[in-house]
């Protein structure tokens, strides 16, 4: 089909993840730390067409696949005696976590030579992390309920090259709103939607070039 490009692309993703809590019996504070490594696979294809009409326009689509993540590693749990006793031993910990799937769509629109205007949007299905279970040495297992909500990220941007200069500036904005429910929402993890300014400039000298940007996330505040 004329004016469409299709590609694949495969995701190696190695991953490591630490965590760390205070445990507290009155007055004597305990620590759990956990750690662990997994490596997962995944997939990607996107497809984008450029209308023959109208050459100025490009639209195009991205689906990436679930990445799933077996965690294995281990516990450590420590505290003074008598409250020993009432912590898990320490050990192999396990568990398995699956970065979302995701649909990535745009448009691009060049009214006129040097300047170029893109709308786009990115579904993740968060809905996919209903929960976090770790299973401990002893068999027994830690449950972190997450309740996550699936959510639309909103991006615009343009860029212009200025007219006989070896220069192109940027700019744009994102609304990211975030996938955790407020009754999910803790001091462990505390998320806002956001919303986020960008600008950047990239300049060509012969086979040089050089980019720069700057991306400015908008404070904000959630009880």
């Amino acid at each position: 089909l004329q004016g469409v490009r299709v590609g694949v692309g495969v995701d190696l993703v190695p991953a490591d993840v630490q965590l760390s809590q205070d445990i507290f019996f009155g007055d004597v504070v305990g620590s759990a730390r956990l750690g662990g490594n997994a490596f997962g696979v995944g997939a990607r294809v996107g497809v984008q067409w450029t209308p023959c009409p109208l050459p100025e326009l490009s639209v195009g689509a991205m689906y990436r696949s679930p990445i799933s993540l077996d965690f294995e590693g281990d516990g450590d749990f420590d505290v003074a005696d008598p409250f020993r006793s009432q912590l898990p031993p320490d050990g192999p910990i396990a568990t398995s976590v699956t970065l979302p799937q995701s649909l990535s769509v745009g448009a691009a629109y060049r009214p006129k030579p040097g300047l170029e205007l893109e709308v786009g949007a990115v579904w993740m299905d968060w809905s996919s992390f209903d929960q976090l279970d770790i299973t401990l040495a002893d068999d027994s297992m830690i449950t972190s309920p997450r309740g996550y909500q699936d959510a639309v990220a909103i991006r615009v941007g343009g860029a212009y090259q200025l007219p006989g200069r070896p220069l192109t500036v940027r700019a744009g904005y994102m609304y990211d709103p975030t996938p955790i429910p407020a009754d999910y929402l803790t001091a462990s993890l505390p998320d806002i939607d956001r919303h986020d300014v960008a600008i950047g400039a990239s300049y060509t000298h012969q086979r040089m070039f050089v980019d720069l940007g700057l991306l400015w996330v908008l404070p904000g505040s959630r009880s």
